[in-house]
């Protein structure tokens, strides 16, 4: 049976996402900065005994059908399916290490489209938040430059969410686009917590 727990924490860009997710990870896993830092989706778990604390890359061989590649990445990460069962997409590892998070997970955002990366996971030794089987999913800002609410992406990953933590800076009020954030919930995943 599966026993994961799905976090999605959403956000506009620029509320303060990553450095929640930094927080909860008890570890440096998920870039910040002053400019739009996450522009895909990084799933961060707890390793479990002796497994090696990594990053994991993860590019798609077929943009037809990244919705079916997230799922089974997912499905994956939660023991449901093995490794050889995620269609058309290749995975590169590297080592936990802070200039690691720098060169694989921040790209710049004119890299977002032609580098192929669907995703990027990450597993590190967690903390009292973050134990075996949850998986905190940072995503992009739903108001992002090029990854946001429109993309397949969001909605397949929020389809998936157990819950959902909408970071909102204190400085700025809901948009319109919090809101169809909020309707794309309902569409897909009624009944979560947010």
């Amino acid at each position: 049976a599966d026993r994961s727990f799905v976090i999605l924490v959403a956000g506009p860009v620029k509320s303060g996402k990553s450095t929640f997710v930094n927080l909860v990870a008890n570890a440096f896993v998920s870039p910040t900065h002053f400019l739009e830092c996450t522009v895909r989706p990084s799933i961060v778990s707890c390793v479990e005994e002796g497994e090696e604390k990594v990053i994991t890359v993860y590019k798609s061989e077929n943009k037809a059908r990244i919705v079916e590649q997230v799922d089974a990445i997912v499905d994956n990460l939660r023991g449901l399916i093995p490794q050889d069962a995620i269609p058309q997409v290749s995975r590169q590892e590297w080592p936990l290490t802070d200039a690691n998070i720098d060169e694989h997970v921040a790209l710049d955002l004119s890299d977002v489209g032609s580098d192929g990366t669907l995703m990027t996971t990450i597993k590190t030794p967690g903390g009292k938040l973050l134990t075996n089987g949850v998986y905190l999913i940072d995503m992009p800002g739903f108001d992002g430059s090029k990854a946001n609410l429109d993309s397949p992406l969001y909605r397949t990953i929020a389809s998936r969410a157990d819950l959902v933590i909408l970071v909102q800076s204190s400085n700025s009020a809901i948009t319109k686009v919090s809101d169809d954030f909020f309707s794309l919930l309902k569409e897909n995943n009624r009944n979560v917590p947010v």
